[in-house]
């Protein structure tokens, strides 16, 4: 109980002192749902959001930080009479741990965290382009991400990363044999205040 009080006095003492900084983001997303359907291409979106950064410890070198952003994520799938685009949207909040390799203001970072994901559109658009709601889709998707980027005076951030969802993106009970896991391709420029 002494070692549970101590920490947790340590973490708020350290957090209590710390510079925290928020930042802004935006990009490029690459998406595709892994087995949904055979023939299955890659979804082009963008992502758009804003981020805390919060120092551990005391030097300038390890942060937590996280992020809440909106995302466009899905799949194209396309064949010999048919082209449809399942676009699926998302509010997504990766937990990061992010540690510069040194303490100097320009830099190179990685990053690893969970992410959750709420989906919060479920839309498909086929050759006559008539949108159409559909519910197989789960409302959440888990998985973790990993990724490397460049900071610039830790003002200007250029950032490229890989999700790999773990929970079965298809509720649906036809397609659920399959493993249909989120897999996205992530480029960003972030601005820290």
């Amino acid at each position: 109980m002494k070692k549970l009080l101590l920490s947790l006095i340590l973490i708020v003492s350290t957090i209590s002192y710390a510079q925290i900084t928020y930042g802004a983001k935006a990009g490029l997303n690459i998406t595709n749902l892994k087995d949904i359907h055979g023939d299955s291409g890659s979804r082009y979106g963008f992502h758009v959001g804003g981020f805390a950064t919060i120092p551990i410890g005391q030097n300038n070198q390890f942060y937590f930080q996280p992020e809440v952003l909106y995302s466009q994520q899905g799949e194209k799938n396309t064949g010999e009479n048919y082209d449809e685009l399942y676009q699926l949207d998302y509010i997504n909040v990766p937990l990061l741990f992010k540690p510069y390799f040194s303490e100097q203001d320009t830099e190179f970072y990685g990053i690893i965290g969970p992410q959750v994901g709420f989906l919060i559109n479920d839309n498909i658009k086929n050759q006559a382009n008539t949108g159409y709601q559909d519910d197989e889709y789960n409302s959440i998707d888990v998985g973790a991400l990993l990724g490397v980027g460049f900071s610039y005076l830790r003002t200007w951030e250029f950032e490229f990363r890989y999700l790999y969802g773990f929970t079965d993106a298809v509720q649906e009970a036809q397609v659920k044999d399959r493993k249909n896991r989120t897999s996205n391709l992530h480029f960003s420029i972030g601005y820290r205040f």
